[in-house]
């Protein structure tokens, strides 16, 4: 066990070795109160955050929706390159480039009307083999009104 993990958060169950099994563990787990198994989930996602996709991959749409702020906190900004008439484009993004190994997805009805080369900033979704797909591309230059060039989320100029 984790000595930096509050042992008042698990039950005694978990205290014992886990070699018993996953069987138990999960026993342990459903065994907390609401707080303390969000805290535990939580706090084991931050020490290994390459688990969280899987997990929010598990968890949306068949439990749950992603929240608001998947759309609105955890923006990229990157170059868009050629966009096929085909639909498929990618935008040039070496942040997460260097985190997902390739450039991000958009589909053409994201990009509206930018031209290649435009700087934007975007939310970013995982696709179905996550990789990462821009959604709801903005100009990074002076505030534009919504609907301007930049279509929103469901492919259509003018905003929600």
């Amino acid at each position: 066990m984790d000595p930096q993990l509050p042992s008042a958060l698990l039950p005694s169950a978990c205290l014992v070795s886990f070699t018993h099994g996953s069987r138990a563990l999960l026993q342990a787990l459903a065994a907390l109160d609401d707080t303390s198994l969000i805290t535990v989930i939580t706090e084991t996602l931050q020490r290994r955050p390459e688990l969280a996709p899987g997990v929010v991959n598990g968890a949306v749409p068949d439990l749950t929706y992603a929240p608001a702020d998947s759309l609105i906190k955890r923006r990229a900004t990157g170059r868009i390159m050629q966009v096929p008439a085909t639909g498929l484009g990618f935008i040039d993004c070496p942040e997460l480039k260097a985190v997902f190994g390739n450039d991000v997805y958009v589909h053409k009805n994201q990009v509206g009307t930018f031209p290649p080369g435009t700087e934007v900033n975007f939310a970013i979704l995982l696709s179905k083999d996550m990789k990462p797909q821009a959604f709801d591309l903005q100009p990074t230059g002076p505030p534009f009104m919504r609907g301007k060039g930049a279509p929103s989320v469901f492919g259509m100029k003018g905003g929600w």
